[in-house]
């Protein structure tokens, strides 16, 4: 069972880059017992050639994720994203999306960090560039 999970993973890894249009300056992959027990850990690390990509979204509904070292505000997400009508992300506290609407009221604007994944709603087809 674990040898299935860790290559289910690492291939969906592969697949997420190779579909994002991400180049791999180099990576790799280890695995490691932790203690003497069954656990176990895996490490993965990927580094990129440079900091930007080419994201195509569809109109309609997108799931992106912010990879960047800086935070920023979904205002400013939407304002980088031709269409952007909306960002939203799951408030896991609260069991419900958060969602900023542009032009909307400035306090349903928040906070964006690295690592948090988020659905951003486009009126035509566009490019995200990762900022």
């Amino acid at each position: 069972m674990i040898e299935k999970r860790k290559s289910v993973f690492f291939l969906l890894a592969i697949l997420a880059i190779i579909l994002l249009g991400v180049s791999i300056a180099s990576s790799f992959y280890s695995l490691k017992n932790m203690n003497d027990s069954n656990d176990w850990s895996e490490t993965w690390e990927f580094t990129y050639s440079n900091s930007t990509i080419s994201i195509f979204l569809y109109e309609s509904w997108n799931l992106i994720g912010w990879y960047q070292d800086y935070n920023t505000t979904a205002s400013s997400l939407a304002d980088n994203i031709t269409g952007c009508t909306s960002v939203s992300r799951w408030n896991a506290s609260l069991q419900t999306y958060d969602t900023y609407i542009v032009g909307g009221p400035p306090s349903f604007d928040f906070d964006i960090s690295k690592g948090m994944g988020l659905f951003v709603d486009v009126t035509e087809e566009s490019f995200w560039y990762g900022n």
